[in-house]
């Protein structure tokens, strides 16, 4: 591990789970870790997870609506196709959610929030806070 500054991501979380399991920090009640990602390091940190998270949006009854889509960068922008629901949820309720699932037990889940901005069927997301969040189950 590099002493230098900054550390990767992945540095930073072994460090927390190592001081955690070691009883350095925290107590022992603690059931799960999250680390904020800069929006400085979002686009590096998403390149590590891939093209293909889950869009939630939210219905005209309040309930979530799940997508799985592909993504690219904009101009720091997410972009992304949507289907009809997401698009006119989208348009209607911009705030957002983009999940990349862990990939293994204890492994840590993406989540961004951001902003939607709706043309047609390209849904553009400005983001505006995202965390790495340990996972409790399997990917």
């Amino acid at each position: 591990m590099s002493l230098g500054w900054p550390w990767g991501i992945s540095q930073v979380i072994c460090l927390i789970r190592n001081c955690l399991q070691s009883g350095e920090i925290g107590a022992p009640n603690i059931v799960t870790v999250t680390v904020p990602v800069g929006l400085e390091q979002l686009r590096s940190t998403v390149d590590e997870y891939g093209d293909a998270p889950y869009l939630l949006t939210v219905s005209d009854d309040g309930r979530p609506h799940p997508l799985s889509v592909r993504v690219r960068w904009e101009n720091g922008d997410i972009e992304l196709r949507g289907g009809t629901v997401s698009c006119a949820n989208a348009s209607i309720r911009p705030d957002v959610t983009l999940l990349w699932p862990a990939t293994k037990r204890g492994g840590f889940c993406l989540i961004v929030d951001g902003t939607a901005t709706v043309s047609g069927e390209c849904i553009s997301i400005r983001p505006a806070w995202a965390v790495l969040h340990e996972s409790q189950g399997i990917a």
